[in-house]
């Protein structure tokens, strides 16, 4: 057994508690550091919690993490009503802390395979395109959720855009002049977008309200092929969908490129157009619909908007492909009403897609899935490690009758193999040996006491999150339960570890060079007796 030396600053002692039940390692400043301890103190163990991390599409870091940029997480739709934060509040409404969020479930829903919780989480910054992504929960456990956000002013590899254009005026909703604006050509694929409003349009904001003054616009084009680009379509590509022509509510879908706009007059925000906006989208040559057939001139491709407060895909008609000015095969379609926009043919979706057994790893890893055609990104997944079965990877929502690949990542971005999956939605799991590995195992173990109160023992639950202190992303770390928090790392080496609490994350470094696998770091710390007075 092993335990940790603190050094601590007159401030860090009354911290000394907190650093040692919630993740036993160095302090950092806290505002009110009373307040939190009495916090961390009062929590007790969720039955179901969910871990989400805003991550800047074009980084794969944290949004906001170097500070200046709050999310702010909306969560709606069904069962928005049974989230809590984490001291059994009812609460729809969060600001992530350095790009990350933890909330839960309350205590008496259990999700199940028969009965999953379903709701989105709508995210929104300064500086970034507002997004959402569907959420189900069907069972007991910590939920890792990776919300990917694009911020304007770095845009991703992929994406081609401008934001705060002056695009003319609205007299009493009347647009005074035609406008017209297009994306710069694209330097994966050489396709650009375009978007023309006619002179004295109706513009509306969504209350049915004339827009007045001087419009800007922000508008972005996604194109079909990079991971950056793809990794950003709201909601990933398993989608809850309206008005499909097959009468599908679940489809997979394989896009054509898909784009955001959103016009504003001072503070109102434009909705409807009459007559409709006329957007034309250029294509990459490469595209290939969901059959992965060549796509050419005659091709029909469905359009669909996007709702972010329900999560969901609407069918909005069928477009014909044809031969466009630059070269490039085009779309072209009228768009009464503002929202994402997606060129997407589709197919059916198996609720859970073929696992994968990861043996001889029981750390952390990231699956990037790929369809094996055509190279085409399909999503991420995190690995899960549930007691009694090894270490796995398993896609909620997979493609019917697509063979892929699946790449494994560990959490420093090293590729450790690529597995190959005949059929996405398989019901026999697929094993793969990762072979000898310098993984470790250890505990932390954590307990607050009172001097002269023998009553008083504290033991804290929350979701957690780490990364190595060089390299890598940050990833779930799972949920400290009764102050233990029990984790699988890919080698000995420096970490950084954190919890998202009531607005803020708290974060601390950790030297586990020396570490050995099953090493125990237990602590026992006296609380502050001002605290122990209040329990």
């Amino acid at each position: 057994m092993k335990n940790l030396t603190y050094i601590l600053s007159a401030k860090g002692l009354i911290l000394g508690m907190f650093i040692a039940v919630l993740l036993y390692l160095t302090a950092c400043d806290i505002t009110d550091p009373t307040d939190g301890i009495r916090a961390i103190l009062n929590t007790k163990e969720r039955t179901t919690t969910v871990s989400v991390i805003f991550r800047d599409s074009n980084t794969g870091e944290p949004v906001g993490f170097n500070g200046g940029t709050t999310v702010t997480a909306t969560v709606t739709g069904r069962d928005a009503d049974k989230v809590i934060d984490l001291l059994n509040r009812s609460k729809t409404s969060f600001d992530a802390a350095k790009g990350f969020l933890s909330f839960a479930i309350v205590d008496e829903i259990i999700p199940g395979q028969s009965q999953p919780l379903q709701f989105n989480i709508v995210a929104s910054a300064n500086g970034y395109i507002r997004t959402s992504v569907p959420v189900t929960l069907t069972e007991k456990r910590n939920t890792p959720i990776d919300v990917y956000m694009v911020n304007t002013a770095s845009l991703p590899r992929g994406v081609q855009g401008q934001t705060n254009r002056n695009i003319g005026t609205v007299t009493n909703g009347r647009l005074t002049t035609p406008q017209s604006f297009t994306t710069q050509a694209d330097q994966t694929t050489n396709t650009r977008a375009t978007f023309q409003i006619a002179q004295n349009t109706l513009i509306r904001d969504a209350a049915g309200n004339n827009l007045q003054g001087d419009l800007r616009v922000d508008y972005h084009q996604f194109n079909s092929r990079d991971t950056e680009s793809l990794q950003s379509f709201p909601g990933g590509f398993s989608a809850q969908v309206e008005n499909a022509p097959n009468g599908a509510e679940r489809v997979f879908f394989t896009t054509g490129g898909f784009s955001s706009v959103s016009i504003y007059a001072g503070t109102q925000r434009a909705r409807t157009f009459d007559p409709p906006i006329q957007v034309s989208i250029e294509l990459d040559s490469q595209v290939r619909d969901h059959q992965n057939n060549v796509v050419t001139a005659g091709s029909q491709v469905p359009i669909w908007s996007y709702n972010d407060e329900t999560g969901t895909w609407a069918f909005e008609r069928n477009a014909t492909v044809v031969q466009g000015a630059n070269g490039n095969l085009e779309v072209a379609f009228e768009a009464d009403h503002l929202s994402w926009w997606n060129i997407d043919w589709y197919g059916n979706a198996c609720a859970n897609g073929v696992r994968v057994n990861l043996l001889n790893n029981n750390s952390q890893l990231k699956g990037k899935l790929l369809r094996a055609d055509n190279n085409n990104f399909l999503g991420w997944a995190a690995s899960r490690n549930l007691p009694g079965t090894p270490n796995f990877i398993q896609f909620q929502w997979a493609p019917t009758n697509v063979a892929g690949k699946l790449e494994l990542y560990n959490m420093s971005d090293q590729l450790l193999a690529t597995v190959d999956l005949p059929n996405l939605c398989s019901t026999t799991p697929v094993d793969i040996d990762l072979g000898e590995t310098t993984e470790i195992e250890v505990t932390f173990r954590g307990v607050g006491t009172c001097a002269n109160r023998d009553d008083i023992e504290i033991r804290p639950n929350f979701p957690a999150f780490y990364r190595p202190q060089t390299g890598g992303t940050w990833l779930s770390a799972g949920s400290v339960v009764n102050g233990e928090l029990q984790i699988t790392l890919p080698s000995p080496g420096i970490y950084l570890f954190g919890a998202y609490f009531e607005d803020d994350f708290y974060q601390y470094t950790l030297d586990l060079s020396s570490a050995e696998d099953g090493d125990l770091f237990e602590r026992t710390v006296d609380l502050p007796q001002n605290v122990c007075n209040d329990l």
